[in-house]
Protein backbone atom coordinates (compact mmCIF):
# COMPACT_ATOMS: atom_id res chain seq x y z
CA UNK A 1 0.00 0.00 0.00
CA UNK A 2 1.24 3.20 -0.81
CA UNK A 3 0.58 6.94 -0.30
CA UNK A 4 0.97 9.21 -3.04
CA UNK A 5 1.51 13.17 -1.91
CA UNK A 6 0.48 15.72 -3.74
CA UNK A 7 2.40 19.55 -2.52
CA UNK A 8 -0.19 22.32 -3.02
CA UNK A 9 1.15 24.99 -0.91
CA UNK A 10 -0.60 28.03 -3.26
CA UNK A 11 -3.71 26.29 -4.30
CA UNK A 12 -6.79 27.84 -2.54
CA UNK A 13 -10.29 26.08 -2.43
CA UNK A 14 -12.53 26.50 -4.92
CA UNK A 15 -15.61 26.91 -2.69
CA UNK A 16 -15.15 30.25 -1.34
CA UNK A 17 -13.72 33.51 -1.90
CA UNK A 18 -11.79 33.42 1.14
CA UNK A 19 -10.61 30.27 1.03
CA UNK A 20 -8.48 28.42 2.71
CA UNK A 21 -4.88 27.42 0.83
CA UNK A 22 -4.26 23.69 0.61
CA UNK A 23 -1.44 22.81 2.69
CA UNK A 24 -1.11 19.43 0.84
CA UNK A 25 -2.89 16.51 0.00
CA UNK A 26 -2.46 12.79 0.50
CA UNK A 27 -3.80 9.78 -1.74
CA UNK A 28 -3.97 6.06 -1.19
CA UNK A 29 -6.01 4.31 -4.25
CA UNK A 30 -9.34 5.97 -4.17
CA UNK A 31 -8.95 7.42 -0.63
CA UNK A 32 -7.91 11.22 -0.11
CA UNK A 33 -6.92 13.18 2.51
CA UNK A 34 -6.68 17.47 2.13
CA UNK A 35 -5.17 19.42 5.05
CA UNK A 36 -6.46 22.73 5.03
CA UNK A 37 -4.18 25.96 6.15
CA UNK A 38 -6.93 27.77 8.74
CA UNK A 39 -6.06 30.53 11.49
CA UNK A 40 -7.34 30.65 15.10
CA UNK A 41 -9.27 33.71 16.26
CA UNK A 42 -6.01 34.79 18.12
CA UNK A 43 -3.68 34.12 14.81
CA UNK A 44 -2.38 30.61 15.25
CA UNK A 45 -2.39 28.86 12.15
CA UNK A 46 -4.02 25.12 12.52
CA UNK A 47 -4.75 22.24 9.85
CA UNK A 48 -8.47 20.82 8.90
CA UNK A 49 -8.38 18.25 7.02
CA UNK A 50 -11.40 16.43 5.00
CA UNK A 51 -11.67 12.83 3.58
CA UNK A 52 -13.18 11.78 0.54
CA UNK A 53 -13.12 8.30 -1.54
CA UNK A 54 -13.46 8.42 -5.22
CA UNK A 55 -15.57 5.89 -7.11
CA UNK A 56 -17.17 5.30 -10.49
CA UNK A 57 -20.73 5.82 -10.62
CA UNK A 58 -22.77 3.60 -12.96
CA UNK A 59 -21.93 5.24 -16.11
CA UNK A 60 -18.55 5.22 -15.47
CA UNK A 61 -18.18 8.91 -14.28
CA UNK A 62 -15.91 9.45 -11.44
CA UNK A 63 -17.63 10.52 -8.41
CA UNK A 64 -16.46 11.64 -4.75
CA UNK A 65 -17.95 10.46 -1.20
CA UNK A 66 -18.03 11.05 2.17
CA UNK A 67 -18.60 7.74 2.95
CA UNK A 68 -16.57 4.73 3.47
CA UNK A 69 -16.80 0.89 3.88
CA UNK A 70 -15.06 -1.86 5.37
CA UNK A 71 -12.40 -1.79 2.64
CA UNK A 72 -11.24 1.45 3.14
CA UNK A 73 -10.15 1.40 6.63
CA UNK A 74 -6.83 0.67 5.86
CA UNK A 75 -6.37 3.00 3.22
CA UNK A 76 -7.98 5.94 5.75
CA UNK A 77 -5.86 4.83 8.21
CA UNK A 78 -2.62 5.18 6.22
CA UNK A 79 -3.68 8.73 5.26
CA UNK A 80 -4.36 9.66 8.11
CA UNK A 81 -0.97 8.32 9.89
CA UNK A 82 0.70 10.13 7.06
CA UNK A 83 -0.73 13.10 7.28
CA UNK A 84 -0.24 13.11 11.12
CA UNK A 85 3.54 11.92 10.59
CA UNK A 86 3.84 15.01 7.98
CA UNK A 87 2.52 17.85 10.61
CA UNK A 88 4.69 16.27 13.48
CA UNK A 89 8.21 16.33 11.29
CA UNK A 90 7.19 20.00 10.40
CA UNK A 91 7.08 21.14 13.95
CA UNK A 92 9.87 19.85 14.80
Amino acid sequence: MEVEEINMDENKSKNSKEASPIAFKLRNGGISLTAWKNKTADGKEILGLSLERGYKDNNGAWKNSKSYNMNDVPKLISVLQCAYNDVMVRKE
